[in-house]
């Protein structure tokens, strides 16, 4: 329905926004630029930041970049996990 009075194609602030409608700010380039370097050296990285700061949005946006045939990716997201669940998991 407010799509409809707005004229949008689709709904805005979604967490399935496409990679190439992000906003890019200085801090998030900087950021998936970590996450890339993280990449490269085969590191163990944590994203850590307030709720909505767009923590999510990196890693799917370095999720997006990376060559499927080459990296499995895997994103745990659990405040409460334990280094040996970590692991396990």
């Amino acid at each position: 329905m407010i799509r409809s009075f707005f004229g949008w194609e689709r709904t805005p602030f979604t967490r399935e926004i496409e990679i190439r409608h992000l906003h890019r700010s200085k801090r998030f380039e900087e950021c998936v630029a970590r996450l890339q370097y993280m990449v490269m050296t085969r590191s163990i990285g944590c994203v850590t930041g307030e709720i909505g700061t767009g923590k999510s949005t990196a890693i799917r946006c370095l999720k997006d970049q990376l060559d499927a045939n080459k990296y499995r990716f895997m994103y745990v997201s659990d405040a409460n996990l334990k280094p040996r669940d970590f692991y396990r998991e």
